[in-house]
């Protein structure tokens, strides 16, 4: 389908002209407003309308899944690799890497306190000194730093090696009639 044609620009001849069209643009952005206001009024008001039963499936949805996650975990040891392939679903687990969380209330003060230990921990500071979070993993996984070396540079690693997946196998899911 084509574009249609940009309307041709007006012109104005006379200031009064010009004045007229003005008043027109006050219209049309009360139109605008008017419109946009009735479109978010309708909006909350579906919103509203389907608020308990999207509540619902996502509770429903999410109690499956921790069922599911609770008796995959029970029979692990049935797993193909780590995960299996089921008639509807792929369940399993799937490793994720270690990721440096911090233990004191921030960002900025766990870099403020890695200063304040100078030349120990200048290694585990970026150029523009922010924490490195990068090195501090690196540290860590290369066994340089332990949990306690961790805690005393105000961080520590969150290891949490796997999460748990329930993938649909076909492309698309049909949905509720």
């Amino acid at each position: 389908m084509p574009k249609s044609a940009k309307p041709a620009l007006p012109q104005f001849r006379t200031w009064d002209e010009a004045d007229g069209a003005g008043l027109e643009i006050i219209r049309l952005q009360g139109v605008i407003e008017t419109t946009e206001a009735m479109l978010a009024g309708r909006i909350a008001a579906l919103k509203e309308k389907y608020k308990q039963a999207i509540q619902e499936s996502i509770r429903d949805r999410d109690l499956l899944m921790d069922g599911v996650e609770q008796f995959v975990r029970a029979h692990e040891d049935e797993l193909v690799g780590r995960s299996r392939r089921l008639t509807h679903v792929t369940v399993g687990f799937r490793k994720r890497p270690p990721a440096v969380v911090k233990v004191l209330e921030t960002w900025e003060a766990v870099r403020d306190h890695l200063l304040s230990l100078g030349a120990r921990a200048k290694a585990f500071l970026a150029v523009k000194t922010d924490v490195d979070k990068n090195a501090l993993k690196k540290a860590w996984s290369e066994g340089k730093l332990d949990a306690d070396a961790l805690s005393e540079l105000g961080v520590g690693i969150d290891n949490m090696s796997e999460d748990f997946f329930c993938e649909p196998i076909a492309a698309q899911v049909a949905a509720p009639s």
